[in-house]
């Protein structure tokens, strides 16, 4: 069998590559070529066999925010093989290519969404965080909230809207730092083309946002929310009015979050239902500066790992954190008396179980003193995340 190469998509594989994308994933070759461009072809990475490409994957360049501050992220999407490579480990080499690359160039973090735990957590994910589907009763939403004004969404508010996210946003552990990949799928989702209403207080300053897209057809019609983001509760109420103004012909509303939102406090009564679609995972990529650019609570505080990581011997050995004013430093070096593989990392890292579950979990081998000072530094809100990747 002939080795495998990868490397960065050439133009004139394009069509090769949407070929291997719409038998994976069942859309048509040109939906598959028309996506990939969209994204740019030059974050499409390849795998060849004898110069025929058997594989691929959609590189996203985004942040991710943790404790306030956003570290750097590199999604992964529509990683894709060809049916006659299968079962060959293309796709974890693959993969790992990608991350290697990654490391190289500083980015912190992976994330995706998982069509297998198998193959990414042989690469070294691990369940990381959730998404949640809200669909409500349209009826069932209030429409008494503010008087402010709505306006639509125009180009020139587009840095605005992006601030304002990022304000918001930076509170939300797992909730992402966009990139113009991640924006466009808020702004022309695919299947049906978004409209932008923001609402602005009596001085101007804009207070809140959302952009709106109906689907289905006249018997099924649903309006999915791809984006609403409140500053004051003004701008939630006045929000929730705006889709609740549509309940004469749109019978369902669909909004992705968090299982807990500030939307909660803006329905007087039950309006629907919350429910996990999503598990997402995250690989740490270059540990130093994964676990020195999260933020923490204002505390002084030291842990040492001992980490192992089959595929990225740069993040294996022992670590000394030491906390102080929220800012995290790490060094080489420490007891190790925090033992866990890359994975177990992971999971730790975003908060997505108390540390004491996780070792319950044979994820993380540590004292009690030791899972005491993990709790205080990482324990935290759910991870979750409103986009899809």
């Amino acid at each position: 069998m002939a080795d495998t190469e990868f490397g960065l998509l050439d133009r004139g594989e394009i069509d090769a590559v949407a070929a291997v994308e719409s038998w994976a994933f069942g859309f048509s070759v040109p939906e598959s070529r028309a996506w990939l461009e969209r994204a740019d072809l030059s974050n499409v990475r390849v795998a060849r066999r004898s110069a025929r490409v058997v594989g691929a994957l959609l590189e996203i360049r985004m942040g991710q925010w943790f404790g306030g501050r956003s570290v750097t992220n590199l999604g992964l999407a529509g990683v894709a093989v060809a049916p006659e490579a299968r079962g060959g480990r293309v796709a974890l080499e693959l993969v790992v290519d990608s991350l290697r690359a990654a490391r190289a160039a500083g980015t912190c973090v992976s994330t995706l969404y998982p069509a297998t735990l198998t193959l990414y957590r042989a690469a070294g994910y691990e369940l990381a965080g959730s998404r949640f589907r809200w669909t409500l009763v349209s009826k069932k939403l209030p429409r008494d909230g503010s008087d402010l004004a709505v306006q639509v969404i125009e180009p020139g508010h587009a840095g605005d809207v992006e601030s304002l996210y990022r304000e918001v946003a930076s509170g939300r552990s797992g909730y992402l730092d966009r990139g113009p990949y991640v924006w466009q799928r808020v702004r022309d989702p695919r299947g049906s083309e978004a409209r932008g209403y923001l609402v602005c207080g009596a001085s101007g300053e804009l207070e809140g946002y959302t952009y709106l897209a109906p689907r289905g057809s006249e018997a099924e019609r649903q309006l999915v929310v791809t984006d609403l983001v409140a500053r004051t509760p003004g701008a939630l109420r006045r929000l929730v009015r705006l889709v609740a103004d549509h309940q004469s012909t749109v019978p369902t509303t669909i909004f992705h979050g968090a299982a807990a939102d500030p939307l909660l406090f803006a329905l007087p009564e039950s309006a629907g239902r919350v429910e996990l679609t999503d598990h997402w995972m995250l690989r740490i990529v270059h540990l130093e500066r994964a676990l020195s650019e999260r933020g923490y609570p204002p505390l002084a505080r030291t842990v040492d790992f001992a980490v192992t990581d089959p595929h990225m011997p740069e993040n294996a050995g022992s670590f000394r954190l030491e906390v102080a004013g929220g800012v995290g430093r790490v060094e080489r070096g420490g007891r190790g008396s925090v033992r866990l593989d890359v994975r177990g990392l992971a999971a730790l890292y975003t908060g997505f179980l108390p540390p004491a579950d996780l070792a319950r979990a044979g994820m993380v081998e540590a004292d009690e003193a030791s899972l005491r000072v993990l709790h205080e530094l990482f324990a935290g809100p759910a991870p979750a995340m409103t986009d899809f990747f």
